[in-house]
Order: structure tokens, then sequence, then C-alpha cells
């Protein structure tokens, strides 16, 4: 009912029908479902002049919520949405860090659908606001599936970095260790898969 509302442009109606679900999930509803109300509404004041500290807030908590929970594809969601909203209040660097975060994360799901948004949006914020050309030319050679193979393709930072440990895993691409061991960690090591060619991988030695 809230996004009708907000599709007809009545968002004070958005919100009262938001704020009326976020109190049905917090008495009889999962932490699941609480996240989606709480994001839900997030969206909603984020679109209303002068709420948007407000917004960030409820997303904040959204993703708290969703963080209790096992569902990894929500909480990408969330931190993606986040990240907009952060763009839209014009903190642009926060939100450059939390597209990140999302991008990470939604390369261990292996959504590529999501990935593309994410990383479309990173492009845009690097070449057109924060002046990061080299960036911005990174992300969209991810776009087209052209890592490189001297940069991490999960954090696209460089495997020389000072002081970071890479690793090798047996179909031989090579990843910061640190970037793989929050693969492992979110999932079975049975089921974790390569970011590049999703081969499975069992066992895996750190780089010289």
């Amino acid at each position: 009912m809230g996004s009708h509302a907000i599709k007809a442009g009545d968002l004070d109606m958005a919100e009262h029908l938001y704020q009326q679900s976020l109190m049905l999930a917090q008495r009889v509803l999962t932490v699941h479902e609480q996240g989606i109300a709480e994001g839900n509404l997030g969206m909603c004041l984020g679109q209303m002049e002068g709420r948007r500290p407000e917004s960030l807030d409820h997303f904040k908590k959204a993703i708290k919520l969703q963080q209790e929970g096992s569902n990894p594809h929500a909480i990408v969601t969330l931190i993606a949405n986040f990240a907009s909203a952060l763009c839209a209040d014009g903190k642009y660097q926060e939100a450059k860090k939390e597209y990140e975060n999302a991008l990470v994360l939604t390369r261990r799901i292996g959504d590529r659908r999501v990935e593309v948004n994410i990383l479309t949006n990173l492009a845009n914020l690097c070449e057109n606001v924060l002046q990061l050309p080299d960036k911005a030319r990174q992300y969209r050679a991810a776009l087209k599936g052209e890592y490189s193979k001297d940069s991490c393709a999960i954090c696209l930072e460089a495997l020389d970095s000072e002081g970071r440990a890479q690793t090798v895993l047996q179909c031989s691409h090579i990843y910061h260790s640190e970037c793989i061991d929050q693969i492992l960690s979110s999932e079975s090591q049975s089921r974790s898969k390569c970011p590049l060619c999703r081969n499975s991988f069992f066992s895996f030695t750190a780089a010289a």
C-alpha cells in the first residue's frame, strides 16, 4: 500500500502506512520483516524535504536488523539503498564506502544483477562527483568482466598493496587473503566458489 501511495505522489500517506507496517512488524513479525519495514520507511522519508536524516537512521536500523538474520540478499539490497540515500544527502564519501561494502557482499553470494547495479553507481559516483577517473575506469572495466590481473577482483584494490597478504586458489586466481577469508566466514567452505571463474575451492595457500 505504501508503494502505491508513493507512486500516487502522496508521501504523507505513504509515511503513515509504512509507520503502521513497522509497528505491526515490531509487535508480531520476524526480525527480517522488521528490517524490511524499517528500510521501506527509510526510502519513503528520503523522498521528503527535510526528512533525510531520519531516513538514514531508519536505514541503519534496517541493516542492523537484517544482519541479525540470515538473508544476505536483503542485506546487500539495504546497504546499496542506504548508499543511494547517502548520495541524495550529499554524503558522497560515505556513500562510496557503503557501495563498496555492498559490492563485496554481492560477490560473496554471486548475484551478478545486483553487482552490475552497484558497479554502475560506483562508476558514476567516482566519475561525476568524486573526480576519481582511475577508479571510475576500474569499475567500468569490472562491469565488462575485464578484471586486471594486478587487482583483487573482490575489492578491486591493487594486489600488491603494502602489508596485505595474498591467496592463490586452486584455479590460480589470486585475491587478498582477507577478502577470501570474508567469503569463507560467510558460508560453508565446501560451497565457496571463486568470484571470477565460479569453480569451487576447498583449500588454498597464501602467496609468497
